[in-house]
């Protein structure tokens, strides 16, 4: 079974589109699940790389004493 014909499935399967209908966001989270990639990303992980030191800082003393 070749790649597409794993994307076409899929697609009927979980979203009752043709392949050629799918928007490019639908199409991303067909091939992320047929290769079992991680098509999302934690949150706090990116908010976490935004963070300023007083931030960062005033998260901890939270952590550590309550809010």
């Amino acid at each position: 079974m070749t790649n597409d014909e794993i994307y076409s499935e899929l697609a009927l399967k979980l979203l009752g589109k043709d392949l050629q209908h799918l928007d490019p966001e639908e199409l991303h989270v067909i091939q992320s699940i047929a290769k079992r990639d991680v098509s999302s990303r934690d949150t706090h992980d990116v908010v976490d790389g935004k963070l300023t030191y007083g931030e960062h800082l005033s998260d901890r003393v939270a952590a550590i004493g309550g809010s």
